[in-house]
């Protein structure tokens, strides 16, 4: 009874929990692509400035998803280390809850975190693509 009563509860949550886990990775994304988007048009007169000493895209390209990267994995520990500390603090103040977090989910956060900084990077990655350095002197 409680196998089937366990069944019962985990078909019941799972969808809206899919569904927040869903808008959690599409709003993460959108952050991420927000600073990493204003870093890349804040810096764009020394972009420019590369490229016009004969720097390739690819190379800004790949500037711009370093930054990326290390955003989301900065981010991603960050909230993992927090989503830790908070659920220390619940459990030393209400001892009945248990809060139990798995290694592996902790992994497929940062993995998670690194999607979003991949998928986040592709419109700053084009905006460095069409910089053209003569407009950067101009200014």
């Amino acid at each position: 009874m409680a196998a089937n009563d366990l069944k019962l509860f985990a078909k019941v949550f799972s969808a809206p929990l899919k569904l927040m886990v869903g808008i959690s990775f599409l709003m993460g994304t959108m952050i991420v692509g927000l600073i990493i988007y204003t870093a890349t048009v804040e810096r764009q007169r020394e972009y420019g400035v590369i490229k016009a000493i004969g720097a390739k895209n690819r190379f800004l390209y790949q500037v711009v998803l370093t930054q990326a990267l290390f955003a989301s994995i900065a981010g991603s520990t960050l909230g993992i280390l927090l989503a830790n500390g908070t659920a220390q603090l619940i459990m030393s103040a209400r001892p009945q809850f248990l809060i139990v977090f798995d290694p592996i989910d902790s992994g497929q956060a940062l993995l998670a975190g690194l999607g979003m900084a991949l998928i986040a990077s592709i419109f700053p990655t084009r905006v460095m693509a069409g910089l053209a350095p003569a407009e950067v002197f101009r200014k």
